[in-house]
């Protein structure tokens, strides 16, 4: 996943200080990409309790686009951790095969 850094507010609440890593579930949902090289090419977003916390990576919103696409919103789980570039999400292969 890419872009976390623009969506630390929202992890961070979703974060349970001191618990070590949060499990949370998230939706990819078709979307574009925000900004860089690849501004306004096809991306999959990634959405907690709605709000955007970032996008997959190029390649990955390549591999999920057809079942984003045709399922969308797919809901997968995820794990917020924090380090020393903040906080992020570790995905895991979403729910639906």
């Amino acid at each position: 996943m890419t872009r976390e850094e623009d969506h630390q507010d929202v992890l961070a609440f979703h974060h349970r200080p001191g618990a070590g890593p949060t499990p949370v579930v998230v939706e990819l949902w078709s979307s574009t990409d925000t900004r860089g090289e690849y501004g306004g090419d096809y991306a999959v977003e990634v959405r907690l309790d709605g709000r955007r916390v970032g996008e997959l990576t190029r390649a990955m919103s390549a591999r999920y686009r057809s079942l984003v696409e045709v399922a969308g919103p797919v809901r997968c789980r995820g794990v917020i951790a924090y380090g020393s570039r903040g906080f992020r999400i570790d995905l895991r292969r979403p729910d639906v095969a």
